[in-house]
């Protein structure tokens, strides 16, 4: 993500596109969650989509899974 004229804006990746991104909470160096207006959840390490989750289902997030696994 980055700022633009005070909106966040994505790149890296298409997967996320047309979607209204209203937060985002950086969990470590290359790791951030974002929060859409929509109630979805995006979790994205390097530069790359690792999950998407409803917000309104979850209640657990392991950030690393997907790292230690491979």
């Amino acid at each position: 993500m980055s700022m633009q004229e005070t909106v966040w804006r994505q790149y890296g990746f298409q997967k996320a596109e047309h979607l209204d991104i209203s937060s985002a909470c950086f969990l470590g160096g290359d790791r951030v969650l974002c929060g859409t207006t929509d109630g979805l959840l995006f979790l994205v390490d390097i530069g790359e989509l690792k999950f998407t989750f409803n917000a309104t289902e979850v209640t657990f997030i392991n950030a690393k899974a997907e790292r230690e696994e491979g």
